[in-house]
């Protein structure tokens, strides 16, 4: 009887110890909301190749754990942490106050002894592009590029005549040195701005400028590539205004005068515009599985169609090989060329943009005598050619510096000015007033560094006292950029004789 007794305390003593130890090994790992969450139906799990997931909606402000044994990658509005357990071990995901715990531990049918290794296999963490990076990038994936400025363009001192519409900027200078439409040196500086932008900056959401439509079932409607479908945005349009004030000194004995232009722009449609840019957002959302695969090309050569093809040794090696693109700047680079792939796509796409501006001018450059200078209206429709698959940039791969993908567009502009104070051509030293008109197309061809424009524009003029005139504007014209925010422009072209205007005729730079 007491052997028996013997048995059974050993007995009970084996099993405090296994479940002694079975606890020691036990994992929990702890996922904090940063919204609060209504119900317990926040942990959704799968088991997917192996990996043990959990599916938190990004509208709880989900935060990754301190552990660095953590995959974190984004399905639409979900965030998914992915986790790699040992072989024989189990999971529960519970809901605790504001988050989720998931526990690991030995699975029931397996011996606690040293073979029952519980932690989940350790995962590099791979920090998301986070939403501020992303405002960021929309700005700085702008059509970079001159852009045209109303100011310059009611004083006629753009350099191309056929103005280009543009995604505004929240704030723009212009310096120029050149020859206005009479052929007189004028230097100048420019100051564009959106307003709306600048003053809305920290409130306004991309969801507001973007408002894509829904349907009765309050789900976002999507086009054939999966991609939401935007609508109408007052904030959209009022953030798209872009104001202008320029001014400019004549340098010549025949004009010493001073003038001032400040107007609008107006943009109607912009397919350009990177703030709408979705597959960018996708860009960044992919980070995670971008890493994952250069990793694996690293070492493996390729990607194996199937996950469980890769064996554990190849499994650590490639977390290894992810450490290392995460410590040599893989994240980054990344970053850049997704910003890169945007510029690509966006560059030189249609829009459509209606102007209007005010001037005003000092006959003796005297900057108490500025008098009224007419006005101007103008409106601009740019084409750019997304109906031709060979001119569309959407499939532009990442880390391809060869990829080019250049884009043309073609631009029509019509431009009405009147109550011009103008050098009379006909008496040097005096002025007069002119009424204009012009219709314009301008092909410009490149790439988001540089461009190449080809221009021809029909004028029509009246100077006060005589009868109409018209002429022919040819030029060509070039931009390159220098440096960051920092372009050079250069254009030259040729004007003919004025109709009923002697000695003119110009060549202009």
């Amino acid at each position: 009887m007491r052997t028996k007794i013997y048995f059974l305390l050993l007995f009970a003593a084996m099993m405090l110890s296994a479940a002694a130890e079975s606890i020691a090994q036990t994992a929990t790992v702890k996922i904090n909301f940063g919204s609060p969450q209504a119900g317990s139906a926040v942990c959704k799990v799968r088991t997917l190749n192996g990996r043990y997931e959990v599916i938190v909606a990004g509208a709880l402000q989900p935060e990754a754990p301190d552990l660095q044994n953590v995959s974190v990658r984004f399905d639409g509005n979900n965030v998914i942490y992915s986790f790699k357990p040992a072989p024989n071990t189990e999971a529960l995901c519970q809901t605790v106050q504001n988050g989720l715990e998931i526990t690991f531990t030995a699975s029931s049918g397996q011996s606690a002894g040293g073979n029952a290794a519980v932690t989940p296999t350790p995962t590099p963490t791979v920090k998301p592009i986070t939403p501020e990076e992303k405002k960021e990038a929309k700005t700085e994936a702008l059509d970079l590029s001159i852009p045209e400025s109303p100011g310059f363009t009611i004083l006629g001192l753009n350099p191309q005549s056929v103005v280009r519409p543009t995604s505004p900027r929240e704030f723009v200078a212009k310096l120029i040195n050149s020859l206005d439409e009479n052929g007189n040196i004028q230097n100048g500086v420019a100051f564009d701005m959106a307003p709306y932008l600048l003053l809305s900056r920290g409130r306004l959401t991309l969801s507001d400028y973007r408002n894509f439509k829904k349907d009765k079932e309050n789900n976002f409607k999507k086009d054939k590539d999966g991609f939401r479908i935007p609508r109408f945005s007052l904030e959209r349009f009022f953030s798209r205004i872009q104001y202008s004030l320029a001014t400019t000194k004549g340098a010549s004995s025949e004009d010493k005068s001073a003038r001032i232009g400040t107007g609008l722009h107006f943009t109607i449609f912009d397919y350009g515009d990177p703030r709408m840019d979705q597959r960018l957002d996708q860009c960044f959302l992919d980070l995670t599985k971008e890493i994952q695969r250069q990793a694996t090309i690293n070492i493996l050569g390729f990607v194996p169609a199937n996950e469980d093809d890769i064996t554990g040794e190849q499994e650590d090696r490639i977390q290894q090989e992810i450490t290392r693109l995460l410590d040599n700047g893989f994240r980054e680079r990344y970053k850049k060329e997704c910003i890169g792939a945007s510029k690509k796509r966006n560059f030189g796409r249609s829009s459509f943009v209606i102007g209007g501006a005010k001037s005003w001018i000092s006959k003796t450059g005297d900057s108490s005598k500025f008098v009224d200078n007419g006005e101007g209206l103008w409106a601009s429709l740019a084409y750019g050619f997304e109906g031709l698959r060979a001119f569309r940039c959407d499939d532009v791969e990442l880390m391809d510096e060869d990829n080019r993908c250049i884009q043309p567009q073609l631009i029509f502009h019509y431009r009405r000015r009147v109550k011009e104070t103008v050098p009379n051509p006909l008496v040097a030293g005096q002025f007069t007033t002119k009424d204009s008109k012009l219709f314009g197309t301008r092909l410009r061809i490149g790439v988001p560094k540089w461009s190449v424009n080809l221009e021809g524009v029909f004028s029509e003029e009246r100077y006060a006292g005589r009868t109409s005139s018209h002429d022919w504007i040819g030029s060509f014209g070039a931009d390159y950029k220098l440096a960051d925010n920092f372009y050079l422009n250069f254009s030259v072209g040729g004007k003919t004789k004025e109709s009923n205007i002697p000695n003119t005729g110009k060549v202009f730079i």
